[in-house]
């Protein structure tokens, strides 16, 4: 017999056990505590609901109470609703005084009820005690089917954005790309110009220094034949210099072209790291939102 008492009891425990692992899994647990509520301090109902936030619960505990067709007064944290009749709960008139508290990573609902009778026991094994807190953990079950869907739209949300992230990525490569290739073409342009200054260039200096040896050696029969020769000379150093200040500004326009291609090659390159680093990301988050989807279709 005392064998049998012993075995009952380790199987209520295991039940008890098992429940709270279920509420647990749920996203949220039932207890009850020792809380100061309208202004008296006793037991009263707890629910905890994980990864919620404060605000939603206590908006989504108002709008419950209200599908009962009347309204609760609302103070920062706290509601209370004041002699009404709750179906769900029976016919007698009822008073219950909310505290809703944010935690690190849950939202704890605390709550007292009272009856014509009395207050509510939240220990109580059975009647009005038990309809309360099937009450409380029907809300509980809403509230983190809500949380769910948060974290859902959530998750989807930093998808989106690395879905983006990757478009705009690739974009930025084609421009890149297409500015480097316009630069190359440009390149070649610039280097066949300055090819072509070089050219003209030393014809210029031929000329140049013919028409100098021409003037040494000559000696002409007048002046004026030495002051067009002179002219000439003149005008061929002139067309030498001009030249040559061709090929200087080409030359450092074709320097700052190429370092520009080369800064573009470099950005190119972070461009494809941030894309493959963004493609890591991607899997990651498209796993974490079909774990979030299987959680919440589950639920």
């Amino acid at each position: 017999m005392k064998k049998q008492f012993i075995v009952s009891v380790i199987g209520l425990v295991v039940l008890l056990v098992s429940f709270g692992n279920i509420q647990a899994q749920n996203g949220y647990k039932m207890s009850v505590e020792d809380r100061v509520l309208h202004g008296e301090k006793g037991p009263a109902y707890v629910l905890e609901i994980d990864r919620a936030i404060e605000k939603d619960v206590m908006v989504a505990w108002e709008k419950m109470l209200e599908k009962n067709k009347f309204k609760a007064t609302v103070q920062k944290n706290l509601l209370q609703v004041e002699n009404v009749v709750i179906t769900s709960l029976g016919e007698d008139s009822v008073s219950l005084y909310s505290e809703v508290v944010q935690q690190d990573t849950s939202v704890r609902l605390y709550t007292i009820f009272y009856v014509d009778s009395g207050k509510v026991d939240p220990n109580g094994k059975e009647g009005l005690s038990i309809k309360v807190r099937k009450m409380i953990e029907g809300f509980g079950m809403e509230v983190y089917r809500n949380v769910l869907t948060r974290e859902l739209e959530e998750k989807n949300e930093a998808l989106e954005d690395l879905i983006k992230k990757r478009e705009n990525n690739l974009k930025e490569q084609d421009k890149v790309e297409i500015a480097i290739e316009s630069d190359s073409l440009e390149i070649k342009d610039t280097e066949k110009k300055i090819q072509h200054f070089n050219s003209e260039l030393n014809v210029a200096e031929k000329k140049y220094i013919d028409q100098k040896n021409l003037i040494s050696t000559t000696k002409f029969q007048n002046p004026d034949m030495a002051k067009e020769a002179k002219a000439t000379l003149k005008k061929f150093d002139k067309d030498r210099k001009g030249l040559k200040k061709e090929i200087e500004k080409s030359t450092k326009d074709l320097i700052g072209i190429k370092n520009g291609v080369r800064d573009k090659w470099y950005n190119l390159k972070q461009l494809e790291s941030d894309l493959e680093r963004n493609e890591g990301l991607l899997e990651t988050q498209r796993k974490i939102v079909k774990d979030s989807q299987l959680e919440l279709n589950s639920y």
